[in-house]
């Protein structure tokens, strides 16, 4: 395993991966790696154990709770900090998300800057909880 800080993104949606990719590499020095679907997510998640994990809810397939369940019962990468990224803000949703251990949720359609301090932010008040060492933020990008 090598010391760079590394991202998953989980999400059918091309424009949601390339938006969140472009923010995390023009502000860290991360890797940050992407799945289209679910069993890509957590093939990747076991393979490349990363730090932190976006993932959509609703994707064809193996929806983002489902991975989520998946991945928490997996000894080796239980513990994996993941942020929901999602377009549905219902009450149910948010209780549903309570019981998985997720760090945050971010609601679509998402704002580049706000996005990118929000997330900035989240990695600073949970250093902690990453198995590698942190990114260095990038201020004039």
């Amino acid at each position: 395993m090598d010391d760079l800080f590394t991202i998953l993104i989980i999400d059918d949606d091309k424009t949601v991966r390339l938006f969140l990719q472009r923010i995390l590499q023009k502000k860290m020095q991360a890797r940050v790696i992407e799945a289209s679907n679910g069993t890509d997510g957590i093939q990747y998640i076991t393979e490349f154990k990363p730090d932190l994990v976006f993932i959509d809810l609703m994707m064809p397939g193996l929806g983002g709770i489902e991975v989520i369940e998946v991945i928490r019962i997996h000894p080796e990468v239980k513990d994996t900090p993941m942020v929901v990224v999602t377009s549905v803000d219902t009450r149910e949703t948010i209780a549903s998300l309570a019981g998985l251990k997720i760090l945050d949720y971010i609601l679509k359609p998402m704002d580049i800057l706000h996005t990118g301090i929000r997330i900035r932010k989240l990695i600073e008040d949970n250093q902690g909880l990453f198995r590698r060492k942190l990114p260095v933020f990038i201020e004039n990008k």
